[in-house]
């Protein structure tokens, strides 16, 4: 029960700082941008929109590997798009963003901690990963090649689409394509250990 509040609090911080970083205007992640995309093309709600991209996502990851699926993919593909349209309709209300560039870069990297403390905790519960994550892991496995390769490939790709479609595709996505890592990476460290430690 502890590591699944674990979770979801991760989740809400992914959500919330996904949601901050578009209110600037500067972009946000390729899979995220997509959702959006797709989303306003056909009309759908946001959260149900990342729930059927991911279950499209994870019907090739069950079948390859099923092994990286778990509690912690199911609760994101469920729950953080749903999280990511309240933090869309809330923070507007909460937050009035100043139109001059370098606050909206200042609002980008808060957001951007955010999110990057929010997927520590996600990454560090171990319960699994969403099937987007899972993708390059599963591809880089099977030719014996490194998945953050793949990963930067896929991101490309899906960054692209994105932008054809009118998804929020901008300056940003590439600051938290550069950053994102080596924050995720810092903040593993520092959190402390007993938050996921099973009562």
């Amino acid at each position: 029960m502890k590591k699944f509040l674990v979770l979801i609090t991760g989740i809400s911080l992914m959500a919330l700082g996904t949601s901050i970083c578009n209110m600037t205007g500067l972009g946000i992640d390729p899979f995220n941008a997509l959702s959006v995309a797709f989303s306003d093309l056909f009309a759908i709600q946001l959260g149900t929109m990342v729930l059927l991209l991911q279950a499209l996502l994870g019907i090739f990851v069950l079948i390859f590997d099923r092994k990286k699926l778990g509690i912690g993919t199911l609760v994101p593909m469920i729950t953080f798009g749903y999280f990511l349209q309240f933090f869309n309709w809330v923070i507007p209300h909460l937050i009035v963003v100043n139109r001059n560039w370098a606050f909206s870069v200042f609002i980008f990297f808060i957001g951007m901690l955010i999110i990057a403390i929010g997927m520590s905790t996600y990454m560090e519960c171990e319960v699994g990963m969403v099937p987007y994550d899972c993708l390059s892991f599963v591809i880089g496995e099977r030719i014996n090649k490194n998945p953050f390769t793949f990963r930067i490939t896929i991101d490309i790709t899906v960054a692209i689409l994105a932008y054809v479609l009118g998804g929020p595709i901008n300056i940003g996505t590439v600051l938290l394509a550069f950053f994102t890592g080596p924050l995720i990476n810092y903040f593993r460290k520092k959190l402390p250990r007993q938050l996921f430690a099973i009562n």
